[in-house]
């Protein structure tokens, strides 16, 4: 079936078909959509800012320096997942159609799938690493900032392969989805073999390998903290969760986020698109949800980061409330000069008067 046409983008290989699959309701739903994804940008470009400058210029998260490392890799991509996946979604939504033309199509898809792909193995490195530390703490005490900057770099490095390749062999064109209201891959009646080998590939690479890891990570942990608390507890001593449920809750968040999208992508070449246009169209709102959760995450379970934060927001408050004062202190001034003089007018007319 066709199903993601636009007939006014000269990108298009596929004939154009009326768009059966807009949103059943134009007025309320894009614009419950339109609302969310403004959340989400505002959180993204705000919050990863915030994470970036904190840690680089105030060392606001206080963790292992090697996490903190991955933490920073992961702002980055978050930032740049905000700017190249939910900017053009909004605008989309906006214009109920895709109006950034030709170029910017290739350019967003693209980095779309890289952005993508690098953010399920940071989140899959940060989980893997954290379980690491604690198992073998001894082996693990020469971890650096280094360190991280090179594992990170790998991915950066390696993630823009399969995307290209998947630009290189796709043969049906790009086009644009009124299903999540984004640039996607053509399809043609039937998805040849090679097509179902890239899309499978796509989902076991991106998505099966990345929730496997963050998956089992996350289950190593928590069962490394019930055995570290019981020991804890007949010694009389204390745990330190201070990182642990930073990186659990951040992998918790990303199972959550990712599960209905990875689902989706095999259920497009399995089942009629009609089924599953709702179950899409909810499976790419949650997607969002992992790219803004991050700031949040951290201001709840980094006593530091949190403390900067709220030193951030009450010095921003202060300057705005003094800049308030600055201003109505000037207009009560200006209007003080403004009576003196007409007043000192008035009596410079009464003494000539009584001169007269």
């Amino acid at each position: 079936q066709h199903y993601f046409i636009q007939s006014n983008l000269r990108i298009m290989t596929i004939e154009h078909v009326s768009a059966v699959y807009r949103l059943d309701n134009p007025s309320l739903d894009r614009s419950l959509w339109v609302v969310y994804l403004s959340v989400v940008l505002l959180s993204t470009l705000i919050g990863d800012c915030i994470i970036l400058y904190s840690s680089i210029k105030h060392s606001a998260i206080k963790l292992n320096p090697y996490l903190v490392t991955v933490i920073l890799h992961l702002a980055v991509c978050d930032l740049l997942s905000g700017i190249v996946f939910v900017l053009p979604t909004l605008v989309s939504l906006i214009a109920d159609s895709w109006v950034l033309g030709e170029p910017l199509a290739y350019i967003h898809l693209y980095l779309n799938n890289c952005t993508y792909q690098i953010n399920n193995y940071l989140i899959s490195i940060l989980a893997c690493s954290k379980l690491i530390l604690l198992k073998f703490p001894y082996k693990t005490r020469f971890w650096e900032r280094r360190h991280g900057h090179v594992i990170c770099g790998i991915v950066w490095v390696l993630a823009p392969i399969y995307p290209a390749v998947r630009m290189l062999c796709d043969q049906h064109g790009l086009v644009f989805s009124y299903i999540h209201y984004n640039i996607d891959f053509g399809v043609a009646d039937q998805y040849t073999h090679i097509d179902r080998v890239l899309v499978y590939l796509f989902v076991v690479v991106i998505g099966y390998i990345p929730f496997l890891l963050v998956f089992g990570s996350n289950v190593g942990t928590l069962c490394y903290l019930i055995g570290t608390r019981k020991s804890a507890k007949k010694c009389g001593g204390e745990m330190r969760w201070q990182g642990i449920v930073t990186v659990v809750v951040t992998a918790t968040v990303y199972c959550i986020s990712s599960i209905p999208d990875t689902a989706a992508i095999i259920a497009f070449t399995l089942l009629p698109v009609q089924n599953i246009v709702t179950y899409k169209r909810v499976a790419e709102a949650m997607n969002s949800l992992n790219v803004m959760a991050n700031f949040y995450i951290y201001f709840l379970t980094i006593p530091s980061f949190r403390a900067y934060v709220r030193g951030l927001a009450s010095g921003v408050r202060g300057r705005v409330t003094d800049g308030v004062l600055a201003i109505c202190q000037g207009s009560v001034e200006t209007t003080v000069v403004e009576n003196g003089g007409r007043e000192g007018k008035s009596e410079e007319a009464v003494s000539m008067k009584n001169l007269k």
